[in-house]
């Protein structure tokens, strides 16, 4: 039994597979610009980083900086970067005059980067301190 395929059929599928790989490839290109742009923007997270490792720690007082700065709705990044499942832990500074407590609402955006490799759930844990709740929720 011989099959015979007509020339259209078969002209059209060529099209459409040039057409694919032609796509593929500028797909390929276009992750791999996003792949040097990732790379460029941990490279210039590092050098932040590292240029300024002194202040790379957090108190109340950056908090309480933090709050005034979204109060004033200006843009604030307060970025921690810790291996997964790491306690993190914020000390009341005994201060000397009482802090005023605002009655402005205030919203924070936050913006999470996590690995991409990462299989781990995320934890979000507020800031906010209440004095009569100690449980976890």
């Amino acid at each position: 039994m011989t099959t015979t395929s007509s020339p259209a059929p078969t002209n059209e599928l060529e099209q459409r597979l040039a057409y694919l790989r032609n796509h593929n490839q500028t797909l390929e290109n276009e992750q791999h610009h996003l792949n040097i742009f990732k790379q460029q923007i941990d490279q210039e997270i590092e050098r932040v980083i590292k240029n300024n490792a002194s202040y790379c720690y957090l108190t109340m007082d950056d908090i309480d900086r933090f709050e005034v700065i979204m109060a004033a709705q200006q843009e604030a990044l307060v970025v921690v970067n810790a291996p997964y499942d790491t306690d993190i832990e914020v000390h009341q500074a005994k201060n000397t005059t009482p802090t005023k407590k605002k009655s402005n609402n205030t919203t924070t955006k936050c913006l999470i980067r996590v690995p991409e490799n990462s299989t781990k759930s995320l934890r979000l844990i507020s800031l906010k301190h209440k004095d009569n709740d100690h449980s976890n929720h």
